[in-house]
């Protein structure tokens, strides 16, 4: 299982962020209470998620599926959204930091840096965390600085 600290310096922090993103592009905010729950269950879901993987030797893939379906329950359930707007959600975040993944691979190749090395070193990992998380960051500058959501880009009612 991962450090304790990349739990709470990188998973808790992502998560957070990914929720926010995600319903601020769809011009929701969740009150600050739902807000800390979604990202507390889906910041030890991943963290809990990845460590049994890692003990069961299953490649990390497939993780991100599972991942996806708990982000749409969470947000559902626990966030109060519609089918429509958890899916949607979770899409797009989940789009970002498969994308920013790529400017993470940039950094790997850059400092020729190995997954063993980055995963052997906790303050690493976190790091290229938050590497992988770059569009997650912008989308949250956008929202932030000038009211960027997809709702209003598009012109939906």
């Amino acid at each position: 299982m991962d450090d304790i600290r990349v739990f709470l310096f990188f998973y808790l922090v992502q998560t957070g962020i990914m929720v926010y993103v995600g319903l601020a592009l769809f011009n929701i905010k969740l009150p600050r209470m739902r807000l800390a729950l979604c990202t507390a269950i889906l910041g030890l879901s991943l963290w809990l998620l990845r460590g049994a993987y890692a003990l069961l030797g299953i490649p990390f893939g497939t993780h991100t599926l599972v991942l996806t379906l708990i982000f749409i329950l969470v947000i559902k359930f626990v966030g109060g959204q519609n089918w429509g707007i958890a899916t949607g959600a979770t899409l797009v975040v989940m789009t970002l930091v498969t994308i920013g993944s790529g400017v993470s691979q940039v950094f790997v190749q850059v400092f020729k840096l190995t997954p063993q090395q980055i995963l052997a070193s906790v303050w690493l990992h976190i790091f290229m965390g938050y590497v992988e998380s770059t569009f997650l960051f912008v989308m949250l500058l956008l929202n932030k600085a000038f009211g960027f959501t997809i709702v209003n880009y598009l012109d939906i009612e």
